[in-house]
């Protein structure tokens, strides 16, 4: 398992955050990639133990203002860009898949997100997972150990939310993986 705590709130003026809730810090601790500065960052994918022994899990606190569990921007970045028909249906074409359909991730069999939101009449604890369609036998993680969750998992060639999907999620429920590019 690893943990990662990548941002910072940041000052809020007149209602925005300035200097935070950056997603980019965010993706950089779990993907790994180039930062601001120049300097190339692993992230948890590139601790976790390739190939996995057992099931894999990296979990993200983003802490920031903002909830990453319930606006989890990075999932484009897991799963993959979703593409609207005109029809209404909403579909995962093969051009538009995320880390998740990369032999590279095949040693992570979940992300979680994990947030603590204060501020509210009482606390409230969000957490969001999204399972690995592609781990490997070794490193996958089973969507019934996350009761109480939401979490994100692919049933055939269909993806599902177990417990509801985040209210800003742009993979809704009933997303159809296509075997073709858009």
């Amino acid at each position: 398992m690893q943990v990662k705590s990548p941002d910072v709130p940041g000052e809020v003026v007149q209602g925005r955050a300035f200097g935070g809730d950056n997603d980019v810090h965010v993706w950089l601790a779990v993907g790994g990639g180039v930062s601001e500065s120049g300097r190339w960052k692993k992230g948890a994918i590139g601790q976790l133990p390739s190939p996995a022994a057992m099931p894999a899990i990296i979990v993200v606190h983003a802490h920031r203002h903002g909830s990453l569990a319930l606006d989890p921007r990075i999932e484009t970045n897991l799963v993959g860009s979703t593409v609207q028909y005109e029809c209404g249906r909403v579909a995962l074409p093969r051009n538009c898949r995320g880390a998740f359909f990369s032999p590279d991730w095949s040693h992570c069999g979940a992300v979680v997100l994990l947030d603590n939101l204060r501020g509210v009449e009482e606390f409230l604890y969000t957490c969001t997972v999204f399972i690995n369609p592609n781990a490997s036998a070794a490193a996958r993680c089973n969507r019934e150990w996350f009761r109480g969750a939401r979490v994100n998992y692919l049933d055939d060639d269909t993806f599902h939310w177990q417990g509801g999907a985040p209210n800003l999620s742009t993979i809704p429920d009933g997303t159809a993986l296509l075997d073709e590019d858009v």
